[in-house]
C-alpha cells in the first residue's frame, strides 16, 4: 500500500485570530469634563452666596440625609439624595458620571497618574459590594430602628432648607 501523501498545513491549521477592534476616543469626554467643571462652578456660588449673606442651603451631600434617620428632620441633602436615587433608578448612573463632584477630582488624579508613567489599576474586590449596604444600614435603617426601639417617634418633625 503506497504511502499517503501528507494533508496539507492548511486545512488543519488554526482559525485566525481577529485583532481585537480599536476603540475610537469619546466625543463626549470634553463635555462631560466641561459639565464636570461647572460643577464645581455651582459649587464655589453656593459658597460665595453664603460668605455673602450669611445664609444658604443646608449641605447638599448624602450624608446630611441621616438627619433625616437621626431626628426626622428634612433637608436639602435628603431631597438631594432621594432625587438623586431616583433618577439613578430611572436614566442609571447618569448623575455618577455627569454629576457629582468626587468623580471630578477621580478623573484628574487618574490624569496626572497617566503623566507621570503611572498606570491605575482598577481595585477588584467582593467586598466592595457590600460597601453599599452597609452604608444603607448605618445612614438610615439603624437610627431609625434606634429611636423606634426606644419609643421615639418616627414623624417628621420639621424642615430645615436654610443654614
Amino acid at each position: 500500500m503506497p504511502a499517503r501523501p501528507p494533508i496539507p498545513h492548511t486545512l488543519i491549521s488554526e482559525p485566525p485570530v481577529a485583532a481585537k477592534p480599536k476603540i475610537r476616543p469619546s466625543k463626549m469626554g470634553k463635555w462631560r469634563a466641561l459639565v464636570l467643571v461647572l460643577v464645581h462652578v455651582l459649587i464655589g456660588l453656593h459658597i460665595a452666596h453664603w460668605l455673602s449673606t450669611g445664609e444658604s442651603l443646608t449641605p447638599v451631600e448624602p450624608s446630611e440625609a441621616m438627619a433625616f434617620s437621626r431626628s426626622s428632620i428634612v433637608n436639602t441633602g435628603l431631597l438631594f439624595f432621594a432625587a438623586t436615587i431616583v433618577l439613578t433608578a430611572v436614566f442609571g448612573r447618569f448623575f455618577c458620571g455627569w454629576g457629582c463632584h468626587v468623580l471630578a477630582l477621580q478623573d484628574l488624579c487618574r490624569h496626572w497618574m497617566l503623566k507621570l508613567g503611572i498606570t491605575p489599576r482598577p481595585l477588584k474586590s467582593r467586598a466592595l459590594m457590600w460597601v453599599p449596604a452597609l452604608a444603607f444600614f448605618y445612614m438610615f435603617l439603624w437610627p431609625a430602628l434606634y429611636r423606634w426601639w426606644i419609643g421615639d417617634s418616627l414623624a417628621v418633625r420639621g424642615w430645615e432648607l436654610t443654614t
